[in-house]
């Protein structure tokens, strides 16, 4: 399991998106794994909101803890439930047969201040080549 990030901001408005694979011994990617997976988080400060896989064929809820593996990987995103509080999250992902995972990520107030999006000037556009 990894998360894109950690800490995330203590706001409704962050999301942690986190990777689920499923690996053989010496850690490489099972691409025809299709496993179903069950997703607990404990502590407090945010919520599993949402799980998907990347199959455009899986009707599944985004919504549930579960989830099945498509081409060997899931994802679950976890969403702040307070801001402005700190707190931490442990995320445990479970499946038949494999051994247990699970991630702990933070929740900061000070890592709203962290992310800052510059808006980049556009190229300014150059006129078509009118054909005769």
């Amino acid at each position: 399991m990894s998360a894109d990030r950690d800490p995330i901001c203590a706001s409704r408005d962050d999301l942690a998106y986190v990777t689920i694979e499923v690996v053989d011994r010496v850690g490489r990617l099972l691409p025809r794994a299709q496993q179903p997976l069950s997703f607990a988080l404990s502590g407090s400060g945010a919520e599993l909101y949402r799980v998907g896989n990347g199959d455009p064929q899986d009707l599944g809820s985004f919504t549930a803890a579960r989830r099945s593996t498509f081409r060997g990987r899931a994802l679950a995103v976890l969403r702040p439930i307070a801001a402005g509080l700190a707190s931490q999250v442990r995320l445990s992902a479970t499946a038949p047969g494999l051994r247990s995972a699970s991630i702990v990520v933070h929740i900061d107030p000070a890592a709203c201040n962290v992310h800052s999006f510059v808006a980049r000037p556009r190229a300014a556009a150059r006129p078509r080549d009118l054909e005769p």
